[in-house]
């Protein structure tokens, strides 16, 4: 979300397109960059995701003192482009507030590739989905359920049943 421009919005299709990102250089700078691998380069379908995304987007647009194709669609209240950690803080500041765990940031990712897995949805979707390759969805967020192992076994039994 760090790089995402407006241009980078497909308004029409309730999508958008990872093209960029924005990584930290050093403890005070950070830059855009390209996406870590030619899976990160996606289109994801964000109103299917969460319906209300694009009319949420649309209001920081009007809201944005930087809104033009080419500029950022997160910058900051005076159109400044925020370095990644200010939104690690703020999800801990969240957290908090809520009353519940702290988690880091990137582990919303492995809480939706943990849903979307336990609900059946195939690896290379899900992967798709992340911008991951199914190798690196196996090694970076795969791990036995509690029970999976039981009901893979009960499964098993079954199919060799019939």
């Amino acid at each position: 979300m760090l790089g995402l421009t407006w241009a980078a919005v497909d308004w029409t299709a309730g999508c958008v397109r990872i093209e960029q990102a924005r990584v930290r250089v050093t403890p005070t700078e950070s830059a855009v960059d390209e996406p870590k691998s030619a899976a990160s380069r996606r289109v994801v379908p964000v109103e299917a995701m969460m319906p209300g995304t694009m009319a949420l987007l649309r209001a920081v647009r009007l809201a944005s003192p930087r809104s033009g194709d080419g500029d950022p669609v997160l910058v900051d209240a005076a159109g400044g482009e925020p370095r990644p950690e200010f939104y690690s803080r703020r999800l801990a500041a969240l957290c908090r507030g809520a009353k519940v765990p702290v988690i880091r940031l990137h582990a919303t990712r492995h809480s939706a590739a943990d849903l979307l897995l336990s609900k059946g949805m195939p690896m290379v979707d899900v992967a798709a989905l992340l911008g991951h390759t199914v190798d690196v969805l196996l090694d970076r967020y795969g791990r036995s359920t509690p029970g999976g192992v039981q009901s893979v076994a009960e499964a098993f039994a079954k199919a060799v049943s019939e």
